[in-house]
């Protein structure tokens, strides 16, 4: 079950990534914008106290790519 949490946590952290990438309309750009900004404070206390790379993530912002509607997985552009 914790095998499960952490694939989960990795994901989510790839999503979130992924997620930047997306052209999205002015205002629900700024709803994400506040809803990633409440994570990333808590986020952010939680690696000051323990500041590891625990998780390696399946991302490169310097290749362009496009998210598959089905596995919500970046393909190469």
């Amino acid at each position: 079950m914790e095998n499960l949490a952490k694939d989960n946590e990795k994901r989510s952290c790839e999503l979130a990534t992924d997620f930047t990438h997306l052209q999205l309309q002015p205002i629900h750009k700024s709803m994400t914008l506040k809803f990633a900004l409440n994570q990333i404070r808590k986020i952010l206390s939680v690696c000051e106290k323990n500041p590891i790379d625990e998780h390696s993530l399946n991302y490169d912002e310097y290749n362009p790519f496009n998210i598959c509607a089905a596995s919500n997985v970046p393909h190469l552009s």
